[in-house]
């Protein structure tokens, strides 16, 4: 998918991502490691998340949710850079410490690209979700994110409604 001027409505409603489109500014939302973040307001009036003064990768927003074994996670965010273009990752972090990289997009200034992936979790625990981006000088900006559980049967019964639905 191509870069988009607005970014489009969160999928499933923002599914379990508390605050999702940032209509309650920042609400929800925390600092994660170093820098600071704020609520912007485009022009066209829509409201996003910024994480700037970043010193590391990992550095920038982070919201707080609890994986259930066995269960998939869609997951999925609008992003752009106050500058430049390069990858942009989503990263869950677990209690333990152990990361696990969820999908990536290339993300530039000027337009909005859609970061879609996901996750298998392995067992229950508390997660933070990040965004990890090679260069932590940039502005790291956000809108619409989601994350949806699956059970292994929801997710094949929603793939093939997908599939019925393009034929």
């Amino acid at each position: 998918m191509q870069c988009v001027k607005e970014p489009h409505r969160a999928q499933y409603g923002g599914g379990i991502i508390v605050n999702p489109g940032f209509d309650h500014n920042i609400k929800a939302w925390t600092v994660f490691g170093n820098g600071t973040i704020e609520e912007r307001i485009s022009n066209d009036g829509n409201r996003f998340i910024v994480a700037r003064n970043r010193t590391r990768a990992l550095d920038g927003f982070s919201q707080k949710v609890h994986l259930k074994k066995g269960l998939i996670y869609i997951f999925s965010a609008w992003l752009q850079l106050s500058e430049g273009s390069e990858i942009v990752s989503v990263v869950f972090k677990t209690n333990g410490s152990e990361s696990v990289h969820g999908g990536h997009v290339i993300a530039n200034h000027g337009c909005w690209s859609l970061l879609k992936g996901g996750i298998l979790a392995n067992f229950s625990t508390p997660a933070e979700i990040l965004f990890e981006t090679e260069n932590p000088t940039v502005e790291l900006w956000a809108d619409n994110v989601s994350l949806q559980p699956f059970t292994r049967k929801q997710w094949r019964t929603h793939q093939d409604d997908s599939v019925e639905r393009v034929s």
